[in-house]
Parts: structure tokens; C-alpha cells; sequence
């Protein structure tokens, strides 16, 4: 999942200077890192 792989689900786009690694659940969330 998102969280084990040490992301957060962000709707939309990956803010914050934070990296897309993925998708969560929902269409359009995206998982991203920040490393």
C-alpha cells in the first residue's frame, strides 16, 4: 500500500516537492514521497 512503501495519498497532484510513486483507492489520488 501507499503508507508501507512510506507515502501519503494527495488528491490530484503530488505537492510539496513530494514524488508521484503511485496510485491510492480513489481515481485521481495520487501516492507520493517525499524523498
Amino acid at each position: 500500500s501507499c503508507n508501507k512503501k512510506g507515502g501519503i495519498c494527495m488528491p490530484f497532484r503530488c505537492s510539496g516537492g513530494r514524488r508521484p510513486i503511485g496510485n491510492c483507492l480513489f481515481p485521481g489520488v495520487k501516492c507520493c514521497r517525499s524523498w
